[in-house]
C-alpha cells in the first residue's frame, strides 16, 4: 500500500505509541485526582504540555488541550466573539478557510456578528490589499459606533458594550498547500487593532512555527494526528496576557465547554492522558527531526510535481508552486473525475484524496478550488497527494505509471 494522504492523518509515531501504553493500562488515574496515580497522570500531562509548547516556541502556560483542530478553531473564534457585543464585533477571515473556521464564522454572522471573507489569488495567497481595506473599514466603523454608543450610554447611565475585532487566517491551506504571508497579516492586525488567530493544523510539526517570532499571533490551533500523534487530541495556544490586557480583547477567554475545572477552568472534560502523552512525544520528535523530514518531503514533492506536470497531459498544479507545504501536491486532471480516479487509485493500492478529509463525500466542488479560479468541472477532477518523509522515489514511480493508465 502506498499512502499519500498524510494531509488527512499521519502514521502514529512508534515512540508516541510506546509513551501512551502505560496510561492506557497501568497508569489510568484521573489527572485531576488527589492520590498517587492521579499525580503521576498529572505530571505526564504537564510534561506533554512542555513538549507541545517547545514545538511552537510557546510557554507551557499558553497551551490548552482540546480534542483537535476543529474544537480549537471553534473555541478561539466563538468564545473570543462571546466576550464582546456580538452585533458590534467584526471577524475577518478568508474564502479558503477550513470548514471549522468558515462555518463557525457563518454561524456567528447569523447571530449578528459582522464577518468579512477576503479573496485570494490564483495561487491561493491572500489579497493583502483587500485585507487591509477591510480591516481599516471595520476599525473605523466600530470606533464610530462605539463613540455613539458611549454618548448614548453616558446620557442614560451605565457602561457601553464594545465589540471585538478578530482576524482568523490559516497558516497553510489543507487542500492546496499554499502558505500564507503570516508576517504581513500580523502587521495589518496590529495596525488596525485586531486580535489574530491562525489555524496551523497543517503547518505545526511540518514547517517552523514559532510564536516567539510572531508576537502578533494571539491564538493558534493545531492537531496531534497531523504530525505523528494520535487522533482525537489537539491544542489551542492562547498568548499569555492578551485577554484582560489587550485593548481589543475581551476581559477574559470564555470556555466553549462548561463543566469541571480542567485547563484552568477553560476546557471542561476529563483529560485524555494517553492521547495527550502521545501528542507530546510526537511533538518532540517532530521538532527534533523537522529539518530532515522537511527536506526529504520537499525533494519528493518537487519530483512528483515535475513528473505529473511533464508526463500527464492536462494535469495542472493547484496552489503556489514554491510557497507550499513540503508534502502537498494538488492537481486538477482535465476531463477526469476525482471520484473515479480515487477509486481506481485505491484499487491499485494508492491512497490519496480529493481535498479536505473533513469534506470527503461532498458532491459540491471544493470552495478552495473555485476560490482560486477553477471551474466546477475542474474542481471535481482534483486529486490531492500529501507525502511523508517515509515515502520513496520508487513509490512515486508507481503512482506516475498508475495515473498514466487512468488518464
Amino acid at each position: 500500500m502506498i499512502y499519500l494522504d498524510n494531509g488527512a492523518t499521519t502514521k502514529l509515531e512508534e515512540a508516541a505509541f510506546e509513551a501512551m501504553k502505560p496510561y492506557l493500562m497501568e497508569e489510568y488515574g484521573n489527572a485531576m485526582g488527589n492520590h498517587p496515580m492521579a499525580a503521576k497522570s498529572r505530571r505526564a500531562v504537564e510534561l506533554a504540555r512542555e513538549q507541545v509548547a517547545d514545538l511552537i516556541g510557546a510557554r507551557p502556560s499558553e497551551i490548552y488541550f482540546t480534542s483537535g483542530g476543529t474544537e480549537s478553531n471553534n473555541w478561539a473564534i466563538k468564545m473570543t466573539a462571546a466576550g464582546g457585543n456580538l452585533p458590534s464585533s467584526h471577524i475577518i477571515t478568508s474564502v479558503i478557510e477550513h470548514p471549522s473556521v468558515r462555518n463557525t464564522c457563518r454561524y456567528l454572522a447569523k447571530l449578528g456578528c459582522q464577518v468579512s471573507e477576503i479573496p485570494v489569488d490564483e495561487r491561493g495567497i491572500l489579497d493583502l490589499q483587500a485585507l487591509q481595506q477591510a480591516a481599516k473599514a471595520a476599525a473605523d466603523e466600530q470606533q464610530n459606533a462605539e463613540a455613539a454608543a458611549l454618548e448614548k450610554t453616558q446620557a442614560a447611565g451605565g457602561d457601553p458594550q464594545t465589540g471585538i475585532r478578530l482576524i482568523s487566517i490559516m497558516t497553510a491551506n489543507n487542500e492546496i498547500g499554499t502558505i500564507q504571508p503570516i508576517d504581513d497579516i500580523e502587521a495589518i492586525a496590529r495596525e488596525y487593532g485586531f486580535m489574530f488567530h491562525t489555524d496551523a493544523v497543517q503547518a505545526a510539526g511540518h514547517i517552523p512555527v514559532d510564536v516567539r517570532e510572531h508576537p502578533g499571533i494571539h491564538m493558534l490551533s493545531a492537531s496531534g494526528h497531523k504530525f505523528g500523534g494520535p487522533k482525537g487530541i489537539g491544542f489551542l495556544y492562547i498568548r499569555d496576557g492578551v485577554f484582560g490586557r489587550m485593548k481589543e480583547a475581551p476581559e477574559r477567554m470564555q470556555p466553549l465547554l462548561h463543566g469541571g475545572g480542567q485547563e484552568k477552568e477553560l476546557r471542561a472534560g476529563t483529560h485524555n492522558v494517553a492521547a495527550i502523552v502521545g501528542m507530546g512525544a510526537a511533538s518532540e520528535i517532530a521538532r527534533k527531526q523537522m529539518a530532515m523530514r522537511r527536506q526529504k518531503e520537499i525533494e519528493l514533492r518537487d519530483v512528483l510535481i515535475r513528473r505529473i506536470t511533464e508526463e500527464i497531459p492536462g494535469a495542472r498544479l493547484n496552489g503556489d508552486a514554491a510557497r507550499r507545504l513540503p508534502g502537498n501536491c494538488s492537481f486538477c486532471f482535465d476531463g477526469a473525475s476525482s471520484e473515479v480516479l480515487l477509486v481506481r487509485l485505491g484499487e491499485a493500492g494508492i491512497c490519496a484524496s480529493a481535498g479536505s478529509a473533513c469534506s470527503a463525500g461532498a458532491a459540491t466542488p471544493s470552495h478552495v478550488l473555485t476560490a482560486i479560479g477553477r471551474t466546477k468541472q475542474e474542481a471535481l477532477s482534483a486529486v490531492r497527494f500529501t507525502l511523508s518523509w517515509r515515502n520513496s522515489r520508487e513509490e512515486l514511480d508507481t503512482v506516475i505509471e498508475t495515473i498514466k493508465g487512468l488518464i
